[in-house]
């Protein structure tokens, strides 16, 4: 379409010229405008599915992001809830 652009314009065909112009516009527009509805549902989606953890902080039962765990933290884990591979336990 840029090659359309360049010719329209070298051939002074300035109708063409403008709608060419015109078309690729809109098309950027239509582009930008769906990739922000993309990053929009992306972001959504993984604060959808951010993991969580049931952990006794305080003497009480706290649900709380996965990535907020530290030290001192007792995880409860429901019985067949989770396979042990996928806690790891690590001293920081």
């Amino acid at each position: 379409m840029e090659l359309a652009v360049l010719l329209a314009a070298g051939l002074q065909d300035w109708i063409d010229f403008g709608v060419i112009i015109g078309i690729l516009m809109l098309n950027a527009v239509v582009g930008w405008y769906q990739e922000k509805q993309a990053a929009d549902v992306v972001a959504s989606l993984k604060g959808d599915i951010a993991m969580k953890a049931i952990v006794i902080r305080d003497g009480r039962e706290t649900e709380i992001k996965a990535r907020e765990l530290v030290p001192g933290d007792v995880v409860c884990l429901p019985v067949l809830s989770i396979s042990l591979n996928e806690l790891i336990l690590t001293k920081c």
